[in-house]
């Protein structure tokens, strides 16, 4: 191996190792860093709003059946949505709305954390010892359902003690 070679190579590990640190420091983020980080000012979660679509007139009315948040044996928390006549289709994000699919969107204490692609989302800490957890159904292009002026949503609190 030519200098040329060695030192390429040395410039190349010391830029993987320093993301690897920098993206480890940056995945140890708990909710209220986040917050602070200023994301909510910014076109994000909190402030973006996608309007609704009334679904009355649909034959088959997507509903959300059941949400229950387990606790991970290993660390952090499991949300878990069951839906019906609804389809998660993540490939369709941000696509026109189709008929009985999209995505959800998930809400801890009035905060939304993101989308749920399919029926889990794993969060890795609450930031309250009690917390409200919503989840809403949308269409790709991000409405959210309704029937008349109420969401198509569940929501339930927990204690985290």
């Amino acid at each position: 191996m030519n200098m040329i070679t060695k030192w390429a190579t040395l410039i190349q590990v010391v830029i993987i190792l320093l993301g690897l640190f920098v993206g480890a420091h940056f995945s140890k983020l708990s909710y209220d860093e986040h917050e602070k980080l200023g994301h909510s000012d910014l076109k994000g979660h909190k402030v973006m709003d996608h309007g609704s679509l009334d679904l009355s007139g649909d034959e088959k009315i997507p509903r959300i059946l059941n949400l229950q948040v387990l606790e991970d044996p290993m660390s952090g928390w499991n949300i878990y949505v069951e839906v019906s006549n609804f389809n998660f289709a993540p490939e369709h994000a941000s696509q026109p709305h189709r008929q009985g699919q999209g995505h959800a969107h998930l809400y801890i204490n009035g905060n939304k954390i993101g989308r749920m692609y399919d029926n889990w989302f794993h969060i890795p800490e609450f930031i309250k010892d009690e917390n409200e957890i919503r989840v809403t159904l949308n269409s790709n292009d991000h409405q959210t359902f309704t029937l008349g002026q109420q969401a198509i949503e569940k929501t339930i609190t927990i204690s985290t003690k």
